[in-house]
């Protein structure tokens, strides 16, 4: 009997929301495309737009910016229930889920997008930094609260934000480690290269 992929977490947080995946009604063409944080999201999403599209359109732009189904940040539930089935085109979603806290459809396409995590952990590092404080409090403004009440994102620091059990995100977390840092693993290592439905790539490639 094939082995299919599980939906056993649930993902809260100020950038997450696995929950938003319940509002999504599957159509039997979907494109999802999952990745790490950090890891060639948008990258592939703009190679899976031309390849939908076989042209590049300005409307590209706003595909782009609108298929968010697995991210809270600032956008209400319901907007964005809104915006993904008024999509007439192919849709092509994006999400930072690990596939422990996606819905598996046997109709959709995965493509997931493995990273190294060093890699992750490092432009993950640099993106926060550059977070302004209107970008910090867009975040901690949406439906999910913030990861404490008195800060908006995690600490991150080469010490404390690859062991430091500071950097924990989730209540499995036990280790200290990212929520990312399980991503890829946990993907690998199910055991579901053989479904036909799911396209693994690497970052490197």
């Amino acid at each position: 009997m094939l082995t299919l992929p599980q939906r056993t977490r649930v993902y809260r947080c100020h950038h997450l929301d696995s929950s938003r995946w319940d509002d999504i009604v599957p159509r039997s063409d979907d494109i999802v495309i999952t990745t790490s944080l950090k890891a060639g999201t948008t990258w592939t999403q703009r190679i899976v737009s031309l390849l939908v599209f076989q042209r590049v359109r300005a409307s590209e732009d706003a595909a782009l910016g609108v298929a968010l189904a697995g991210l809270a940040l600032h956008h209400s539930r319901a907007e964005m229930r809104e915006v993904v089935e008024g999509l007439r085109h192919r849709r092509f979603l994006k999400s930072h889920l690990a596939l422990d806290g996606l819905p598996y459809w046997e109709s959709t396409k995965y493509i997931y997008v493995g990273r190294d995590t060093r890699d992750v952990f490092m432009s993950t590092w640099n993106h926060v930094r550059a977070y302004t404080p209107f970008a910090r409090e867009l975040l901690n403004s949406g439906e999910n609260p913030p990861r404490s009440p008195s800060s908006s994102l995690p600490k991150t620091s080469a010490s404390s934000g690859v062991c430091g059990s500071r950097a924990a995100t989730h209540p499995w977390e036990s280790d200290g480690f990212p929520y990312w840092s399980h991503h890829q693993p946990r993907a690998l290592l199910l055991g579901l290269r053989h479904l036909p439905n799911l396209l693994f790539v690497h970052y490197n490639d």
